[in-house]
């Protein structure tokens, strides 16, 4: 029979190992209580630069272009960027899917925070010293900038892509065809919106969403938040880009 020391040795140990499995198990617990990883994210920024994105006077003059207002709207997404999350921007010009319209270059954030913030701040820094290019204005070819952008979607087909689109949506000198659009493909499950959509005050509301609905839709953009179109006009852009940002950070 055992003494009274090795009972109390006996209990000792055999609390140890209660202790021990009970610690194990908590800590299975709190693993499997602990949030998913961020799914990286591309938020590729499309920026219109043509003379059509401009408030225009009585007489047809330009009265002041859109771009100082939009630059801060740029910044705000890039506030928005978490690790490994990749940014960048294309400018909308008179010609698209040109090396030279890749304003801002692709950059994908290191998976340290650190790292990351240093990258994010070199990216409001670039966007803020962006200045508009005026050697190609005659015409604004927006399907070019989504081709561009599409491509470059395609590239990375599991990292969740959102075109963020700051333009009139004006194409200039004529509307795009389903014709020319024909080729125009987004990966499944790209989003997006569409800020200043009809900015310039020539109140062609109907005519732009009749236009692109069809093509953005056929090439698989989700276009739609809800029962709610992703087009908005210049008066709600700065609070609609807010609630999407944050409706994305919340997903």
């Amino acid at each position: 029979m055992m003494n009274c020391w090795e009972k109390t040795l006996s209990m000792i140990q055999l609390l140890a190992v209660i202790l021990m499995l009970a610690s194990v198990a908590a800590s299975l617990g709190c693993i499997s209580r602990l949030p998913k990883p961020l799914e990286p994210r591309f938020f590729l920024v499309l920026l219109d630069e043509t003379e059509s994105f401009a408030h225009y006077d009585d007489k047809g003059q330009i009265d002041y272009t859109y771009w100082p207002e939009v630059i801060p709207y740029i910044v705000k997404i890039v506030d928005r960027l978490e690790p490994e999350d990749a940014f960048g921007v294309i400018g909308i010009d008179e010609c698209g899917f040109e090396e030279e319209d890749m304003i801002v270059p692709i950059t994908i954030l290191d998976e340290r925070s650190l790292v990351a913030k240093f990258q994010k701040d070199s990216l409001k820094t670039a966007v803020k010293e962006l200045t508009q290019r005026k050697q190609k204005h005659r015409s604004t070819h927006i399907l070019g900038a989504l081709y561009h952008a599409a491509h470059f979607a395609s590239r990375d087909p599991d990292r969740r892509t959102i075109i963020l689109c700051f333009s009139d949506m004006k194409e200039e000198p004529a509307w795009p065809t389903a014709q020319e659009s024909a080729d125009l493909r987004f990966p499944k499950g790209t989003e997006g919106y569409f800020f200043y959509v009809d900015a310039s005050g020539r109140r062609n509301w109907d005519k732009t969403v009749y236009v692109w609905m069809p093509i953005l839709a056929k090439a698989g953009l989700q276009i739609h938040t809800g029962n709610s179109l992703n087009f908005f006009q210049r008066g709600e852009s700065n609070v609609k880009l807010d609630q999407v940002l944050g409706a994305i950070a919340e997903q």
